[in-house]
């Protein structure tokens, strides 16, 4: 059929692939309005997202006319780029990178919500054993877990020198590798360089980063790190391939099993785009197969040995999470501190993209579009708790950007080009790192003010963390770990340690077991710290408990209470507790022990 009558008759426009590529359309901008109405905090952003979304969505696919070539046929290959002078690559590379990583560099604590909880941890580890009061607290109990990256690296840099500055240089080499990470993926994919992947460094701050899943952040890189060396090493044989994918799989089991299934999710498609492109032998099929799967089988040994099948440990079991859950991954894609701010950038993006899009600047390399059709359905269908981990569905998103990120091929055709690329690459991270810088800022004044309250805590102490919700701050919400210094510098018992069996080897020692909490548990709200009760879930959405009044006798069982997200405020127990720092978002109380 010719192009001028398939035109005439209609076809083009019900061809397969075109109605696929609308239809991505549509959910795309349903799911960016979505985004948008969260970002904005409706009550209602469900409505407001379908209100607004659905005639964007209808719009936008009645105005698609052709799918990109990529799209049309998976075996299509996009010719090569420009590639940029070395120069003007190094030095905008590092240019740019010194300027994303510059708070995670001047900062001797970083905003990121669970990153002190994990400090504390890896103390324990190097110090609690000579600590005779941290000690009778904590122990530490080896076990095989898919989530042991920091304590298996992290020691290392205690040894070297103190355990923020290594917190310092374990973040800041995190950061790094997820910003080299998408440059190895292009370089084997396209056997060249290019300026494309620095448009991760506009989304380096996102959900996963800013809640402080620095095990997963450290999946991440090394991720795409193995991904890189699948695709450079296709060409090779059989058993140099399964070797190197043995190691990548059991480094990234170590380090987060959701980095790990993106990975194997991300070469299985890779594998399923190369079998459209080239019909192999019978045996050679086979044995692709083979190194393909076997190098995840002690995946499911390592799973079987450890805690993870103990299904006692966590009555929850598997949460699904809804589609909410889902939605709420788009939205840790461009997630950071300031939800306003977090949507212009969002709108600049797009409009960024369409621009290059219409212009043909930019490509996707039809491996991408697999991948994608692969993800998605995962996606949808994985839980979001599982094995007392939550998030498991919302983390999966920002490792696919990544990946995509070394998969799309920008066409830049000439230096000038490649210089308003980098330009406007590094206005938009600029942009997005303004208000990121503006809490790291407010938060590390905050820690040395709870630091300097430290010495009024008794060493060998115990401390309550709870928290006036009602005076909660979204971007400072990392603030109510920072009492966990109390466990590193004063060698105190802290109620809230991470001490999940399913996700972590510290150990609370008995009796304090029972009167702590660690099992995914946020600060207990003042309410229920003085009445003596467990939460409601509908009246305090934002606290999410592990089910057990651990703080039911709590002025026998703890000593100190750091009152969070509140100061300037008037004593709300005086009869049970003393005022002794009322600093800045925190008050610290000594408790009164009853006769």
């Amino acid at each position: 059929m010719s192009e001028a009558l398939a035109s005439r008759t209609g076809w083009r426009s019900r061809s397969p692939r075109l109605l696929a590529f609308r239809a991505l359309c549509a959910f795309g901008v349903l799911c960016t309005a979505h985004v948008a109405a969260q970002l904005l905090q409706e009550p209602h952003s469900g409505v407001t997202a379908a209100l607004v979304g659905i005639p964007l969505a209808l719009l936008t696919a009645a105005g698609v006319r052709a799918a990109p070539a990529s799209f049309q046929s998976c075996a299509a290959r996009p010719r090569l780029a420009v590639a940029p002078h070395p120069v003007l690559l190094l030095t905008g590379c590092l240019a740019l990178g010194l300027v994303v990583l510059w708070p995670a560099l001047s900062a001797w604590l970083m905003p990121f919500d669970d990153s002190i909880n994990h400090l504390a941890r890896i103390y324990v580890m190097v110090h609690g054993a000579a600590d005779p009061l941290l000690s009778r607290f904590y122990a530490i109990e080896w076990h095989v877990l898919p989530n042991l990256g920091l304590e298996l690296t992290l020691p290392w840099l205690v040894a070297a020198t103190d355990i923020y500055t290594a917190g310092k240089l374990f973040t800041v080499a995190t950061l790094a590798l997820m910003l080299a990470g998408p440059f190895a993926v292009h370089r084997a994919l396209y056997r060249q360089w290019s300026l494309g992947p620095l448009v991760a460094a506009v989304f380096l701050y996102n959900g996963v980063t800013r809640y402080g899943m620095l095990n997963y952040q450290l999946g991440i890189g090394l991720m795409l790190l193995a991904i890189a060396s699948w695709i450079a090493l296709r060409s090779h044989g059989a058993a140099v391939r399964s070797a190197m994918s043995l190691v990548c799989v059991l480094v990234l089991f170590a380090c987060h099993l959701m980095a790990l299934a993106v990975y194997g999710l991300t070469i299985f498609s890779y594998e399923l785009w190369l079998a459209c492109v080239v019909w192999r032998a019978h045996r050679r099929r086979w044995t692709d197969l083979a190194v393909l799967v076997l190098p995840f089988v002690p995946m499911l040994v390592l799973m079987a040995l450890g805690p993870a099948r103990d299904e006692a440990i966590d009555p929850r079991g598997v949460v699904w999470g809804g589609l909410h859950a889902r939605l709420d991954g788009l939205r840790y894609l461009v997630l950071s501190y300031a939800p306003r701010w977090d949507l212009l950038a969002l709108i600049a993006i797009l409009a960024g993209l369409l621009w290059a899009i219409r212009k043909r600047r930019v490509f996707m390399h039809p491996f991408g579009w697999v991948l994608l059709a692969v993800v998605l359905p995962v996606y949808l269908v994985i839980p979001n708790e599982a094995m007392g981990t939550w998030g498991a569905a919302v983390r999966m998103p920002v490792a696919v950007m990544f990946v995509l990120f070394g998969v799309l091929r920008w066409n830049l055709p000439d230096a000038t080009a490649q210089r308003a690329f980098l330009l406007a690459v590094t206005a938009l991270a600029v942009f997005r790192l303004a208000p990121v810088e503006a809490v790291v800022r407010q938060y590390n004044a905050i820690a040395d003010d709870v630091r300097a309250s430290l010495p009024l805590i008794q060493p060998g102490s115990r401390v309550l963390i709870a928290a006036d919700y009602s005076r909660r701050e979204e971007a400072l919400q990392s603030i109510q770990e920072l009492p966990m210094l109390a466990l590193i510098e004063r060698s105190s018992l802290v109620s809230i340690a991470y001490s999940h069996p399913q996700q972590q080897i510290l150990v609370v020692r008995p009796p304090y077991r029972a009167m702590t909490g660690g099992y995914s548990d946020q600060p207990v709200a003042l309410p229920d710290l003085l009445k003596h009760t467990l939460p409601d879930p509908d009246a305090q959405p934002l606290y999410d408990p592990s089910g057990r009044l651990y703080w039911a006798d709590w002025e026998r069982n703890y000593d100190y209470v750091f009152l969070i997200y509140r100061s300037r405020q008037p004593n709300p127990a005086p009869d049970r507790l003393a005022l002794l720092r009322d600093g800045d978002h925190f008050q610290l109380f000594r408790v009164i022990h009853p006769h």
